[in-house]
C-alpha cells in the first residue's frame, strides 16, 4: 500500500480548498498512491485560525464537495482521509472522514479538545480504526499526539499504521515547537511499533510536520516547512526488527495482553 500525505494553505473558502484537494488527489494518483491523508479541517478551514467559526458553513454545500472528492478518489482508485467538519445532533465535530471505493468506512471525531476546539466542537467517541484491503489504519487528530493513551489503543488492536491530521500553525516561526511535535511523532511510532503518517496545514508557520515515520522512529519522508507538497511512501508490511520484538513483548506483558 502506497501512503501519501498532502499539505496546503487552507482557508475559509471551501471551494478554494476543494480545488486544492482535487489537485492533491491527482498528484497522489500520479504517485500511484493507494491512500491519501489530508490535514485537519482541510476542506472547511480550521476555526478560528483559517475560518472565523463554524456558523457560516453551509453543510449542504459542504456535503456536495465531500461527495465530489470521494467520487474522484474512487475514480482514481484512491482511498482518502479527508479533514472536515461534521454537524450532527445540534453539535459540530472536528472530523476525518475516510472513503474507500466511494463508501464512507469510518468517521473519526476528535476526542481531545482544548482551547479553540472547545469553543467550536463537541468531543467525539469513535475509536478511529478502519481497514483498507485488510490493513488496519488508525486515525488521530492534532492535540491527541500529546497523549500516549490514544496510541496505546492502536497497539492493543494490532494496528500497523496511524494517520494524524494537524492544523498546528502559528503567527511566527517556532522551530523548537516543530521539533518537539516531530519528536512526539517519532516516540509514538517507537512506543507502539507503528508507522506514522502526518499531514499539517501551511496556512501560517508550521509548528508540526507533514511526515512519514517508521516503527523505529526513522523519518522516511518529510515535507519542506511551509511549502505546498505531497509526500509518499510504499508500505510493504512490517519487517519486525530485534528491537521491535522486545518492545512488542514487554508492552504486551505490561498491558497483560
Amino acid at each position: 500500500m502506497k501512503l501519501a500525505a498532502f499539505q496546503f494553505k487552507a482557508s475559509e473558502n471551501i471551494e478554494t480548498n476543494f480545488e486544492k484537494l482535487v489537485s492533491a488527489i491527482n498528484l497522489a494518483t500520479l504517485e500511484n498512491a493507494d491512500f491519501l491523508l489530508t490535514q485537519e479541517c482541510a476542506l472547511t478551514g480550521f476555526p478560528p485560525v483559517e475560518r472565523k467559526n463554524t456558523a457560516s458553513i453551509d453543510f449542504g454545500e459542504l456535503s456536495k464537495y465531500e461527495t465530489e472528492l470521494f467520487e474522484l478518489a474512487t475514480k482514481n482508485k484512491l482511498s482518502i482521509a479527508l479533514g472536515t467538519i461534521e454537524s450532527a445532533n445540534n453539535s459540530n465535530f472536528n472530523t476525518v472522514k475516510i472513503s474507500h471505493k466511494n463508501k464512507s468506512i469510518c468517521s473519526y471525531k476528535k476526542r481531545a479538545l482544548w482551547g479553540w476546539d472547545c469553543d467550536n466542537f463537541s468531543p467525539g467517541f469513535d475509536e478511529g480504526i478502519f481497514e483498507i484491503e485488510n490493513i488496519k489504519i488508525g486515525i488521530r487528530i492534532c492535540y491527541e499526539i500529546r497523549f500516549p493513551e490514544y496510541f496505546r489503543e492502536l497497539f492493543v488492536s494490532s494496528v500497523p499504521i496511524c494517520a494524524i491530521s494537524f492544523a498546528d500553525v502559528s503567527d511566527n516561526p517556532d522551530f523548537d515547537r516543530y521539533n518537539l511535535i516531530l519528536a512526539h511523532l517519532q516516540t509514538r511510532a517507537v512506543e507502539n511499533c507503528i508507522y506514522i503518517v502526518s499531514a499539517n496545514s501551511i496556512s501560517k508557520n508550521q509548528i508540526a510536520p507533514t511526515a512519514i515515520i517508521d516503527p523505529n522512529g526513522k523519518i522516511l519522508s518529510k515535507a519542506e516547512i511551509n511549502k505546498e507538497e505531497l509526500i509518499s511512501f510504499d508500505y510493504k508490511g512490517q519487517d519486525i526488527s530485534f528491537g521491535q520484538k522486545g518492545r512488542i513483548q514487554h508492552s504486551k506483558e505490561l498491558l497483560k495482553l
